[in-house]
């Protein structure tokens, strides 16, 4: 368990660290990038559903990163194995949500900034966090 939250904190920070160069560094800000991407043309799919995408599909990628939390082997292994006193339970409750919230903030910015930086470059967007920087 100690090594699993060790290299959480060590995910959380680097991927925070990458956030916080592409928001403020390549960019002003949350504003700056967000009014940059707009301008930009082809990115409008980001932002929302459109003709090419559908409500179904958008639905059907929520289901399955939901269930994700559940089915890979790793994460069934901490809630169910793992969990052996109620306390643990209590704070996993308030914890695990809080820090997928706080490692997801800059998912949107540095998608943004890797889909600008590399247009047309038919750059990899899985590996934005290690090209952007």
């Amino acid at each position: 368990m100690a090594a699993i939250a060790f290299e959480s904190l060590i995910k959380l920070f680097a991927f925070l660290a990458v956030g916080f160069f592409v928001t403020f560094g390549l960019y002003d800000g949350f504003v700056d990038l967000f009014e940059k991407a707009r301008a930009t043309p082809g990115i409008d799919p980001v932002f929302g559903v459109t003709a090419s995408s559908s409500y179904a599909q958008w639905v059907t990628i929520t289901l399955l990163s939901m269930a994700a939390i559940i089915c890979l082997p790793r994460q069934f292994y901490i809630t169910a194995v793992e969990n052996t006193k109620e306390e643990h339970l209590r704070k996993a409750v308030w914890l695990f949500p809080a820090y997928l919230l706080v490692i997801n903030i800059f998912v949107m910015p540095i998608a943004l900034g890797g889909k600008m930086t590399f247009a047309g470059l038919g750059a990899d967007a899985d590996m934005f966090v290690l090209t952007l920087p």
